[in-house]
């Protein structure tokens, strides 16, 4: 049975950190259009939230297949 990250549907890639704008970025380029600057902020707090959920996963999903491998030995 394999034992990767793969075989148990863990992602093996974080979201792209390439294509996240930094906070300041983000003011800078949307800080004179509030309804827009609130937009990009709400869409920035949910890519942050989805790759400290895929983090929280990542960790759990090894946790879990260490404990495996122990219990085989």
């Amino acid at each position: 049975m394999p034992t990767t990250a793969a075989a148990f549907g863990v992602m093996t890639q974080p979201p792209s950190i390439e294509s996240e704008l930094s906070l300041v970025r983000i003011i800078e380029e949307y800080g004179e259009r509030t309804d827009l600057l609130r937009l990009v902020l709400a869409a920035k707090t949910e890519q942050d939230r989805a790759r400290a959920e895929y983090e929280r996963r990542l960790q759990e999903e090894l946790r879990y297949e260490t404990r495996r491998l122990d219990f085989e030995m």
